[in-house]
């Protein structure tokens, strides 16, 4: 059923950043995600739909800012910001950012809600590992 869902909804950017880079460096996807959200919100918040549902969960939890929320509870469960956090040799992800990039944009990043290309995939990459979100 999980599946079917899935195939109806679409996932976006944050899986398919999972996906990649969990079978690269072997690590869990479900961490990864919690990971990437952040980059991936701010990122997608340029579109007009995804900003107005931010801002509807944002006074839904209190808070002022629902990207900050969701960095705020992440460090309070002790999820690394960035990949290099998580321990990925920044030497070897260096090394395979293009493939990183590319397999990136399989997947669920096809039905991400603002369409993206090689280059913006990559700088994304780059912030989510070097913890820069607001270079987004």
């Amino acid at each position: 059923m999980a599946g079917c869902a899935f195939s109806n909804v679409g996932l976006g950017m944050a899986h398919g950043i999972s996906h990649a880079v969990g079978g690269r460096y072997n690590l869990s996807h479900g961490l990864l995600n919690a990971v990437c959200l952040p980059y991936v919100l701010k990122y997608n918040s340029r579109d007009e739909e995804v900003k107005e549902r931010l801002n509807y969960l944002k006074v839904q939890i209190g808070k002022t800012d629902f990207i900050k929320a969701v960095v705020e509870l992440n460090k309070n469960l002790n999820i690394p910001l960035s990949f290099k956090e998580l321990g990925i040799d920044e030497k070897e992800f260096m090394q395979n950012i293009d493939e990183l990039t590319e397999n990136s944009l399989k997947g669920s990043t096809r039905v991400n809600p603002i369409k993206i290309n090689f280059d913006e995939m990559k700088y994304i990459l780059n912030c989510i590992f070097y913890g820069n979100i607001d270079l987004l």
